[in-house]
Protein backbone atom coordinates (compact mmCIF):
# COMPACT_ATOMS: atom_id res chain seq x y z
CA UNK A 1 0.00 0.00 0.00
CA UNK A 2 1.10 3.09 -1.10
CA UNK A 3 0.58 6.70 0.50
CA UNK A 4 -2.00 8.79 -2.35
CA UNK A 5 -0.07 11.85 -1.61
CA UNK A 6 3.99 10.91 -2.35
CA UNK A 7 3.35 7.81 -4.07
CA UNK A 8 5.67 6.23 -2.10
CA UNK A 9 5.26 2.76 -0.94
CA UNK A 10 5.69 1.63 3.35
CA UNK A 11 8.72 0.86 4.89
CA UNK A 12 8.48 1.01 9.05
CA UNK A 13 12.13 0.80 9.28
CA UNK A 14 13.63 3.20 6.58
CA UNK A 15 11.08 5.90 6.31
CA UNK A 16 9.26 8.06 8.36
CA UNK A 17 5.67 8.82 8.60
CA UNK A 18 5.33 11.83 5.91
CA UNK A 19 0.86 11.37 5.68
CA UNK A 20 -1.97 10.45 7.51
CA UNK A 21 -2.01 7.22 5.11
CA UNK A 22 1.52 6.13 6.46
CA UNK A 23 0.16 6.65 10.18
CA UNK A 24 -2.73 4.40 9.58
CA UNK A 25 -1.08 1.70 7.99
CA UNK A 26 1.05 1.68 11.54
CA UNK A 27 -1.90 1.27 13.34
CA UNK A 28 -3.81 -0.85 10.98
CA UNK A 29 -1.63 -4.14 12.92
CA UNK A 30 -3.38 -2.88 16.82
CA UNK A 31 -6.41 -2.46 15.28
CA UNK A 32 -7.13 -6.44 13.94
CA UNK A 33 -6.24 -7.46 17.01
CA UNK A 34 -8.65 -5.55 18.80
CA UNK A 35 -11.02 -6.71 16.94
CA UNK A 36 -9.96 -10.04 17.18
CA UNK A 37 -10.56 -9.97 20.90
CA UNK A 38 -13.57 -8.80 20.46
CA UNK A 39 -15.10 -10.88 18.48
CA UNK A 40 -13.90 -13.89 21.22
CA UNK A 41 -15.10 -12.05 24.11
CA UNK A 42 -18.80 -12.11 22.19
CA UNK A 43 -18.47 -15.86 21.99
CA UNK A 44 -17.62 -16.38 25.35
CA UNK A 45 -20.37 -14.13 26.73
CA UNK A 46 -22.63 -16.19 24.45
CA UNK A 47 -21.70 -19.36 25.84
CA UNK A 48 -22.29 -18.24 29.17
CA UNK A 49 -25.69 -17.16 28.49
CA UNK A 50 -26.36 -20.58 27.28
CA UNK A 51 -25.13 -22.42 30.37
CA UNK A 52 -27.03 -20.08 32.88
CA UNK A 53 -30.33 -20.34 31.01
CA UNK A 54 -30.23 -24.64 30.76
CA UNK A 55 -29.15 -24.77 34.39
CA UNK A 56 -31.95 -26.55 36.68
CA UNK A 57 -32.99 -24.33 40.49
CA UNK A 58 -31.28 -25.31 43.36
CA UNK A 59 -32.59 -26.30 46.50
CA UNK A 60 -32.44 -24.05 49.98
CA UNK A 61 -31.91 -26.81 52.80
CA UNK A 62 -29.51 -29.04 50.41
CA UNK A 63 -27.36 -25.87 50.08
CA UNK A 64 -27.29 -24.65 54.05
CA UNK A 65 -27.32 -28.82 54.69
CA UNK A 66 -23.30 -28.65 52.48
CA UNK A 67 -22.92 -25.33 54.20
CA UNK A 68 -23.18 -26.72 57.55
CA UNK A 69 -21.22 -29.59 56.51
CA UNK A 70 -18.23 -27.89 55.40
CA UNK A 71 -18.32 -25.53 58.44
CA UNK A 72 -18.33 -28.82 60.81
CA UNK A 73 -15.23 -30.29 58.90
CA UNK A 74 -13.01 -26.82 59.50
CA UNK A 75 -14.11 -26.80 63.50
CA UNK A 76 -12.99 -30.02 63.48
CA UNK A 77 -10.20 -29.58 61.74
CA UNK A 78 -8.97 -26.59 63.77
CA UNK A 79 -9.48 -28.80 66.32
CA UNK A 80 -7.21 -31.58 65.54
CA UNK A 81 -4.73 -29.02 64.68
CA UNK A 82 -5.11 -27.47 68.29
CA UNK A 83 -4.85 -30.99 69.82
CA UNK A 84 -1.53 -31.64 67.96
CA UNK A 85 -0.30 -27.92 68.78
CA UNK A 86 -0.97 -29.04 72.55
CA UNK A 87 0.26 -32.68 72.86
CA UNK A 88 3.89 -31.03 70.80
CA UNK A 89 4.13 -28.58 73.54
CA UNK A 90 3.46 -31.28 76.23
CA UNK A 91 6.15 -33.29 74.85
CA UNK A 92 8.67 -30.17 74.44
CA UNK A 93 8.14 -29.18 78.13
CA UNK A 94 8.62 -32.51 79.01
CA UNK A 95 12.23 -32.46 77.11
CA UNK A 96 12.98 -29.53 79.06
CA UNK A 97 12.53 -31.24 81.97
CA UNK A 98 14.28 -34.18 81.27
CA UNK A 99 17.36 -31.97 80.72
CA UNK A 100 17.10 -29.72 82.95
CA UNK A 101 16.97 -32.47 86.11
CA UNK A 102 20.26 -33.88 83.99
CA UNK A 103 21.92 -30.64 84.42
CA UNK A 104 20.83 -30.56 88.24
CA UNK A 105 22.11 -33.82 88.77
CA UNK A 106 25.53 -33.02 86.75
CA UNK A 107 25.98 -29.30 88.35
CA UNK A 108 25.28 -31.37 91.75
CA UNK A 109 28.51 -34.15 91.03
CA UNK A 110 30.36 -31.15 89.82
CA UNK A 111 30.14 -29.16 92.79
CA UNK A 112 31.12 -32.07 95.05
CA UNK A 113 34.65 -32.49 94.11
CA UNK A 114 35.20 -29.17 93.16
CA UNK A 115 37.05 -28.55 96.45
CA UNK A 116 39.14 -32.05 96.03
CA UNK A 117 40.09 -30.40 92.11
CA UNK A 118 40.75 -27.16 93.31
CA UNK A 119 43.33 -28.79 95.80
CA UNK A 120 44.81 -30.69 92.99
CA UNK A 121 45.24 -28.04 90.78
CA UNK A 122 46.77 -25.97 93.69
CA UNK A 123 49.11 -28.44 94.53
CA UNK A 124 49.91 -29.08 90.58
CA UNK A 125 51.08 -25.21 90.30
CA UNK A 126 52.59 -25.08 93.59
CA UNK A 127 54.48 -28.24 92.31
CA UNK A 128 55.33 -26.68 88.72
CA UNK A 129 56.24 -22.98 90.46
CA UNK A 130 58.57 -25.11 92.69
CA UNK A 131 60.17 -26.72 89.81
CA UNK A 132 60.68 -23.57 87.90
CA UNK A 133 62.28 -21.88 91.35
CA UNK A 134 64.48 -24.64 91.41
CA UNK A 135 65.91 -24.76 87.99
CA UNK A 136 65.98 -21.03 87.90
CA UNK A 137 68.01 -21.00 91.10
CA UNK A 138 70.27 -23.68 89.88
CA UNK A 139 71.23 -21.57 86.81
CA UNK A 140 71.50 -18.60 88.85
CA UNK A 141 73.89 -20.88 91.28
CA UNK A 142 75.86 -21.97 87.85
CA UNK A 143 76.36 -17.94 86.29
CA UNK A 144 77.21 -17.39 89.44
CA UNK A 145 80.12 -20.13 89.41
CA UNK A 146 80.91 -18.54 86.25
CA UNK A 147 81.59 -15.01 87.10
CA UNK A 148 83.32 -16.65 90.04
CA UNK A 149 85.75 -18.13 87.62
CA UNK A 150 86.20 -15.59 85.39
CA UNK A 151 87.10 -13.51 88.35
CA UNK A 152 89.62 -15.81 89.72
CA UNK A 153 91.11 -16.49 86.78
CA UNK A 154 91.81 -12.56 86.01
CA UNK A 155 93.30 -12.45 89.57
CA UNK A 156 95.24 -15.00 88.71
CA UNK A 157 96.30 -12.97 85.28
CA UNK A 158 97.05 -10.05 87.39
CA UNK A 159 99.13 -12.23 89.58
CA UNK A 160 97.11 -10.19 92.90
CA UNK A 161 99.49 -11.70 96.02
CA UNK A 162 100.03 -11.45 99.55
CA UNK A 163 103.31 -11.24 101.07
CA UNK A 164 104.34 -11.46 104.54
CA UNK A 165 106.91 -8.38 105.68
CA UNK A 166 109.79 -9.77 107.92
CA UNK A 167 108.65 -10.65 110.95
CA UNK A 168 106.82 -7.52 111.85
CA UNK A 169 103.37 -9.59 110.68
CA UNK A 170 102.40 -6.96 107.90
CA UNK A 171 101.14 -8.12 105.06
CA UNK A 172 102.42 -6.24 101.32
CA UNK A 173 99.91 -6.36 98.48
CA UNK A 174 100.96 -6.87 94.82
CA UNK A 175 99.63 -6.67 91.53
CA UNK A 176 101.31 -6.67 88.55
CA UNK A 177 104.21 -7.34 90.26
CA UNK A 178 103.97 -4.07 91.51
CA UNK A 179 103.11 -3.58 95.06
CA UNK A 180 99.93 -1.91 95.87
CA UNK A 181 100.16 1.58 96.49
CA UNK A 182 98.48 2.59 100.21
CA UNK A 183 96.75 5.69 100.05
CA UNK A 184 98.31 6.81 103.75
CA UNK A 185 101.71 6.35 102.30
CA UNK A 186 101.16 8.05 98.79
CA UNK A 187 103.94 10.90 100.10
CA UNK A 188 106.62 8.12 99.50
CA UNK A 189 105.80 7.21 96.48
CA UNK A 190 106.88 8.43 93.24
CA UNK A 191 103.71 9.83 90.74
CA UNK A 192 104.71 7.00 88.25
CA UNK A 193 104.61 4.11 90.70
CA UNK A 194 101.12 6.02 91.73
CA UNK A 195 99.84 6.00 88.74
CA UNK A 196 100.88 2.42 87.29
CA UNK A 197 99.26 0.86 90.79
CA UNK A 198 96.02 2.98 90.42
CA UNK A 199 96.06 2.09 86.90
CA UNK A 200 96.46 -1.69 87.48
CA UNK A 201 93.24 -1.36 90.07
CA UNK A 202 91.65 0.47 87.98
CA UNK A 203 92.10 -2.18 84.89
CA UNK A 204 90.93 -5.22 87.14
CA UNK A 205 88.17 -3.51 88.27
CA UNK A 206 86.63 -2.92 85.22
CA UNK A 207 87.53 -5.85 84.19
CA UNK A 208 85.87 -7.50 87.62
CA UNK A 209 82.73 -5.24 87.45
CA UNK A 210 82.22 -6.35 83.80
CA UNK A 211 82.36 -9.79 84.68
CA UNK A 212 79.50 -9.11 87.45
CA UNK A 213 77.56 -7.23 85.39
CA UNK A 214 77.88 -4.49 88.80
CA UNK A 215 77.59 -0.83 87.90
CA UNK A 216 80.42 1.17 89.25
CA UNK A 217 80.37 4.79 90.78
CA UNK A 218 80.75 7.77 87.97
CA UNK A 219 83.86 9.46 87.20
CA UNK A 220 85.65 11.50 90.10
CA UNK A 221 84.70 14.41 87.66
CA UNK A 222 83.88 15.44 84.29
CA UNK A 223 85.50 17.94 81.84
CA UNK A 224 85.35 17.97 77.95
CA UNK A 225 88.72 17.84 75.61
CA UNK A 226 89.96 21.60 75.61
CA UNK A 227 89.90 21.34 79.56
CA UNK A 228 93.15 20.43 81.91
CA UNK A 229 92.11 18.71 84.96
CA UNK A 230 92.96 20.16 87.70
CA UNK A 231 96.10 18.12 89.13
CA UNK A 232 96.23 18.52 93.08
CA UNK A 233 92.84 19.55 93.86
CA UNK A 234 91.13 16.31 92.50
CA UNK A 235 94.22 13.67 92.85
CA UNK A 236 93.03 12.69 96.76
CA UNK A 237 89.16 12.26 95.36
CA UNK A 238 90.04 10.64 91.89
CA UNK A 239 92.49 7.97 94.60
CA UNK A 240 89.36 8.08 97.46
CA UNK A 241 86.84 7.12 94.70
CA UNK A 242 88.47 4.37 93.15
CA UNK A 243 89.05 2.79 96.54
CA UNK A 244 85.43 3.50 97.21
CA UNK A 245 84.68 1.46 94.01
CA UNK A 246 85.84 -1.96 95.02
CA UNK A 247 85.63 -0.87 99.09
CA UNK A 248 81.55 -1.36 98.31
CA UNK A 249 81.85 -5.21 98.58
CA UNK A 250 83.93 -5.21 102.02
CA UNK A 251 82.40 -4.84 105.28
CA UNK A 252 84.47 -2.37 107.12
CA UNK A 253 84.09 1.61 107.54
CA UNK A 254 87.36 2.82 109.59
CA UNK A 255 89.41 5.12 107.53
CA UNK A 256 92.85 2.98 107.91
CA UNK A 257 90.76 -0.12 106.16
CA UNK A 258 89.71 1.97 103.31
CA UNK A 259 93.30 3.13 102.52
CA UNK A 260 94.65 0.19 102.42
CA UNK A 261 93.86 -0.62 98.96
CA UNK A 262 95.40 -3.85 98.63
CA UNK A 263 93.91 -5.22 101.72
CA UNK A 264 90.86 -5.05 100.25
CA UNK A 265 91.14 -5.90 97.10
CA UNK A 266 92.64 -9.05 97.96
CA UNK A 267 89.44 -9.52 100.55
CA UNK A 268 87.10 -8.98 97.68
CA UNK A 269 88.77 -10.62 95.19
CA UNK A 270 90.28 -14.01 96.59
CA UNK A 271 89.38 -14.45 100.44
CA UNK A 272 85.59 -13.99 98.87
CA UNK A 273 85.80 -16.89 96.86
CA UNK A 274 86.25 -18.88 100.20
CA UNK A 275 83.62 -17.14 102.23
CA UNK A 276 81.07 -15.10 102.06
CA UNK A 277 78.89 -12.84 104.18
CA UNK A 278 75.59 -14.19 105.14
CA UNK A 279 72.18 -12.13 104.89
CA UNK A 280 69.63 -12.88 107.05
CA UNK A 281 65.89 -12.11 105.28
CA UNK A 282 64.29 -9.24 106.79
CA UNK A 283 60.75 -10.37 104.89
CA UNK A 284 58.59 -13.11 106.73
CA UNK A 285 57.34 -14.48 102.77
CA UNK A 286 55.83 -17.75 103.77
CA UNK A 287 55.48 -18.18 99.50
CA UNK A 288 59.02 -18.34 98.40
CA UNK A 289 60.83 -21.16 98.51
CA UNK A 290 63.38 -22.02 101.01
CA UNK A 291 65.90 -22.72 99.50
CA UNK A 292 68.89 -21.68 97.33
CA UNK A 293 68.54 -17.97 98.53
CA UNK A 294 68.41 -18.65 101.97
CA UNK A 295 71.06 -21.10 102.33
CA UNK A 296 74.44 -20.03 102.76
CA UNK A 297 76.83 -20.58 99.46
CA UNK A 298 80.55 -20.93 100.04
CA UNK A 299 81.23 -18.27 97.83
CA UNK A 300 79.33 -15.52 97.59
CA UNK A 301 81.60 -13.99 94.61
CA UNK A 302 79.37 -13.77 91.42
CA UNK A 303 75.95 -13.69 92.95
CA UNK A 304 74.36 -10.73 93.45
CA UNK A 305 75.01 -8.24 89.86
CA UNK A 306 73.11 -6.08 88.29
CA UNK A 307 72.47 -7.81 85.49
CA UNK A 308 70.57 -10.72 86.99
CA UNK A 309 67.09 -10.87 88.84
CA UNK A 310 67.47 -13.78 90.73
CA UNK A 311 70.47 -12.44 92.93
CA UNK A 312 69.45 -8.77 91.76
CA UNK A 313 71.30 -5.89 93.74
CA UNK A 314 68.42 -3.49 93.56
CA UNK A 315 66.26 -6.11 94.93
CA UNK A 316 65.80 -7.14 98.64
CA UNK A 317 68.65 -9.03 99.19
CA UNK A 318 71.37 -6.89 97.18
CA UNK A 319 69.06 -3.86 99.36
CA UNK A 320 69.78 -5.57 102.20
CA UNK A 321 73.87 -6.06 101.34
CA UNK A 322 74.58 -2.67 100.83
CA UNK A 323 72.91 -1.47 103.88
CA UNK A 324 76.09 -3.26 105.41
CA UNK A 325 78.73 -1.55 104.09
CA UNK A 326 77.99 1.63 106.13
CA UNK A 327 80.56 3.56 103.59
CA UNK A 328 81.35 7.36 104.23
CA UNK A 329 80.83 9.60 101.09
CA UNK A 330 84.44 9.90 99.08
CA UNK A 331 84.33 13.43 99.49
CA UNK A 332 84.54 12.78 103.65
CA UNK A 333 86.68 10.25 102.68
CA UNK A 334 89.18 12.55 100.27
CA UNK A 335 89.37 15.82 103.11
CA UNK A 336 90.16 12.86 105.69
CA UNK A 337 93.20 11.82 103.55
CA UNK A 338 94.10 15.48 102.37
CA UNK A 339 94.66 16.41 106.48
CA UNK A 340 96.34 13.05 106.85
CA UNK A 341 98.85 13.06 104.18
CA UNK A 342 99.22 17.54 104.98
CA UNK A 343 99.67 16.90 108.93
CA UNK A 344 102.69 14.25 107.75
CA UNK A 345 104.01 16.86 105.72
CA UNK A 346 107.40 18.22 106.85
CA UNK A 347 107.06 21.75 107.52
CA UNK A 348 109.20 23.86 104.80
CA UNK A 349 111.17 26.64 105.04
CA UNK A 350 110.39 28.54 101.91
CA UNK A 351 107.46 29.59 100.07
CA UNK A 352 107.12 29.10 96.45
CA UNK A 353 105.44 33.05 95.33
CA UNK A 354 103.19 34.04 92.53
CA UNK A 355 104.07 36.02 89.62
CA UNK A 356 102.32 39.12 90.70
CA UNK A 357 104.41 39.31 93.89
CA UNK A 358 107.52 39.85 91.38
CA UNK A 359 105.50 43.13 89.83
CA UNK A 360 104.97 44.52 92.78
CA UNK A 361 108.50 44.62 93.61
CA UNK A 362 109.28 46.31 89.75
CA UNK A 363 107.35 48.86 90.38
CA UNK A 364 108.58 49.87 93.97
CA UNK A 365 112.09 49.96 92.42
CA UNK A 366 110.85 52.51 89.61
CA UNK A 367 109.14 54.92 92.11
CA UNK A 368 113.01 55.23 94.04
CA UNK A 369 114.33 56.94 90.82
CA UNK A 370 116.34 53.13 90.23
CA UNK A 371 117.08 52.80 86.63
CA UNK A 372 115.48 50.02 85.24
CA UNK A 373 116.84 47.32 82.75
CA UNK A 374 115.55 47.84 79.46
CA UNK A 375 112.61 45.88 78.20
CA UNK A 376 113.22 42.54 77.15
CA UNK A 377 110.75 40.24 74.94
CA UNK A 378 109.17 38.30 77.92
CA UNK A 379 110.03 34.49 77.66
CA UNK A 380 106.54 32.19 78.14
CA UNK A 381 106.70 31.47 81.72
CA UNK A 382 106.07 28.31 82.61
CA UNK A 383 102.54 27.67 84.61
CA UNK A 384 103.02 26.67 88.12
CA UNK A 385 101.64 23.61 88.97
CA UNK A 386 99.10 22.85 91.71
CA UNK A 387 101.04 19.84 93.26
CA UNK A 388 104.34 22.17 93.38
CA UNK A 389 102.67 24.95 96.04
CA UNK A 390 103.04 24.10 99.74
CA UNK A 391 102.04 26.32 102.53
CA UNK A 392 104.53 27.43 105.80
CA UNK A 393 102.97 26.72 108.93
Amino acid sequence: MSCYVCLRGHDAQKLPFLCPVDARNHIYSDRVKNLELLTENEGLRSQINTLIDGAEPVDAGAAAQILADDSTRQILHSADKVRREIRDAKEEIRQRKAANSDRRSQLAAASQGVSDRRLKDQRDVEKSRQMFSFRWSQSAEDMAGTRAFLCREAVKLYGLKRIRKGGSGRYEYVLGRLPIVDLRDMESQTPEAISTSLGHISHILMLIAHYLAARITTNASRFRAHQVPPQFSMIHKRHLLNTHRHRGHCDKSSFDDICNMGKNLYSLLVSSCLQGPLLTSTTNDDSRPATNKDEAAPSWIGRYSHGTTFYALGGSDGTELVRTFKLPSPMKLADKLKKKILGEAPIPDWELLDDDAWKVDDTTEAANGKELPPNKPELPKAESKGWMKVKSR
